[in-house]
């Protein structure tokens, strides 16, 4: 079945309501998100409090009074027949008009909200989380791949690369939830289109996330196996996913390393990352990975805790601490579950369990169950060892089975 198509695709992606319209909750959020508005501001210039723009957004509880709706469309730049403020046979005659003049000015700036969205939406997931905004993302995908269909050429090429990242970024925020499936389905997806491009960056960026995502399921060949297989393709890609591929590598192969020669191969893929860190030239991220010092210390913390090298893993977290910025809140859960990983393996099971206790509550209001399970693990190794009958591990053991 093909995709059914709208007329107004070229501005937003949204449902249509009963009577044809695009869904008016969805249009005004889509608009004061590109505002970049939150709904106190929009609320502050309607008059009104934050809490009714959410209903009016949530609910499609636009305002029936065309004096409202006007105010609305001024004041966010919403194309008044969006809002219903113009018939839609009226519309349909003047696109038809316009179409062959407008059609490139449509298609360029729908991929500029298309690419801005997606930034938006990484930044809010290294900040808090995404997941709220699922529905979203998918209804952008879903409006890509009928964009996909209907062009051909460069442009199709572009929204190719578009949908690919989208794609990633639904791996990422389901493979945070270890909704595997999902993740999975996602990230298989945009393997496919990332090979159909032949873009050798987006390659690997997709390449990397599935393994990455096999890594947190535990499938450490095949983690290893996507992690090798992006590092050719890395070596074309701009430092920031270049560095990061290298030290994903490096974190996979630390699962399997036992002999001195494994050894010395995930420290050579650790050590080359470092380089290139330390070069810097990190500020193009077309794949939205944020890599920076405290990232690259980050990451090698988790191989060493891998290798039993708690203390080493230790004095890298530390400096990873100082080098990530205090709104990436879930690397600092990640770096404080490392933490209480690296603790429990030194034996130090009183500072291991308050760690961990203050990051469960942490890795709980983002909705991270990556994390969550993370400290489980913590938990069970903790209980079956000496400190088996420690009342603090009793303690967090609680904590886990209850919210």
């Amino acid at each position: 079945m093909p995709e059914q198509r709208y007329w107004w695709d070229s501005y937003g992606p949204f449902d249509p309501d009963e009577h044809g319209y695009p869904n008016a909750g969805q249009v005004v959020r889509h608009y004061r998100l590109l505002k970049k508005w939150s709904p106190a501001q929009l609320g502050e210039a309607m008059g009104k409090t934050a809490r009714w723009v959410q209903a009016m957004e949530k609910e499609n509880q636009v305002p029936e009074a065309i004096s409202r709706r006007r105010a609305l469309a001024t004041i966010l730049g919403i194309p008044p027949f969006l809002l219903g403020l113009a018939p839609i046979e009226r519309v349909g005659q003047v696109l038809d008009a316009v179409t062959a003049v407008k059609k490139t000015t449509i298609a360029t700036t729908t991929l500029a909200q298309y690419q801005e969205f997606l930034r938006l939406y990484w930044e809010l997931d290294y900040s808090s989380t995404a997941q709220e905004s699922l529905e979203d993302i998918t209804r952008w995908i879903r409006h890509l791949r009928a964009l996909l269909k209907a062009t051909t050429g460069e442009q199709q090429r572009q929204i190719a690369e578009i949908l690919c990242r989208y794609h990633q970024l639904v791996t990422w925020i389901a493979r945070d939830q270890r909704d595997y499936p999902t993740a999975f389905t996602h990230a298989n997806h945009a393997l496919k289109l990332a090979q159909a491009t032949a873009n050798k960056e987006l390659i690997a960026a997709a390449l990397f996330r599935r393994g990455r995502t096999r890594l947190e399921q535990g499938d450490i060949p095949g983690a290893i196996s996507d992690l090798d297989g992006a590092l050719p393709h890395a070596q074309h890609a701009r430092p920031q996913l270049k560095g990061l591929v290298l030290l994903a590598a490096g974190h996979a192969h630390a699962h399997a390393a036992h002999s001195s020669t494994e050894i010395h191969q995930v420290m050579t893929l650790l050590d080359q990352a470092g380089r290139i860190v330390r070069r810097g030239s990190l500020e193009e991220d077309e794949s939205y990975v944020k890599l920076n010092t405290g990232r690259y210390h980050l990451d090698r913390a988790g191989a060493l805790i891998a290798m039993h090298r708690p203390e080493d893993a230790l004095d890298e977290l530390n400096l990873a601490d100082r080098g990530i910025g205090p709104d990436q809140t879930r690397r600092h859960a990640y770096i404080n579950v490392l933490r209480a990983q690296a603790y429990a393996q030194t034996g130090e099971m009183l500072i291991a369990v308050a760690t961990a206790e203050e990051t469960l509550k942490v890795s709980r209001a983002l909705k991270s169950a990556i994390n969550v399970a993370r400290i489980a693990d913590i938990h069970t190794m903790l209980s079956q060892g000496k400190y088996s009958n420690a009342p603090q591990v009793a303690r967090l053991g609680v904590m886990l089975s209850t919210r």
